[in-house]
C-alpha cells in the first residue's frame, strides 16, 4: 500500500483467539523507517504475537513505537514486555494509562 507519495507501507494484522469464537487484533505497520505496533494483545498469547512479529521481520531496534488504543488487558497485556524487548516507547490516552500502570481495567 502506498500513501500519498510516501515510502511503501506494509500492514500486518496479528489475530489472536479470545473467548467464544472471537478474536483480538494487533497491527504492525512497517515502512523503511521502522515499525509501529498498534495494541499488544493478551499476555496468554505472547508467544503467538512474538512469532508473528518475528515472521513480519520486526527485530529489536526496528519497533519505533507501541500505540495502545485503550487499556483493556486484551489490547495492552504485552505492552511493558514488548517495550522492554524492543526498546520502543508506549503511547496511549492519558485517561486510560492508569489501567496499564496498575494492571486494573477498572482503575478509572
Amino acid at each position: 500500500m502506498k500513501m500519498g507519495g510516501s515510502k511503501e507501507l506494509e500492514i500486518h494484522t496479528i489475530t489472536t483467539p479470545f473467548v467464544r469464537n472471537t478474536s483480538v487484533n494487533c497491527y504492525l505497520i512497517r515502512n523503511s523507517n521502522g515499525s509501529v505496533l498498534i495494541d499488544t494483545g493478551m499476555t496468554s498469547k505472547r508467544d503467538m504475537i512474538e512469532k508473528e512479529l518475528e515472521n513480519a521481520g520486526c527485530q529489536p531496534g526496528d519497533l519505533k513505537l507501541i500505540v495502545l488504543t485503550h487499556g483493556d488487558f486484551d489490547h495492552s497485556g504485552n505492552a511493558a514486555y514488548l517495550r522492554n524487548k524492543f526498546g520502543a516507547p508506549i503511547a496511549m490516552s492519558q485517561t486510560e494509562s492508569g489501567m496499564v500502570e496498575h494492571g486494573d481495567m477498572l482503575w478509572n
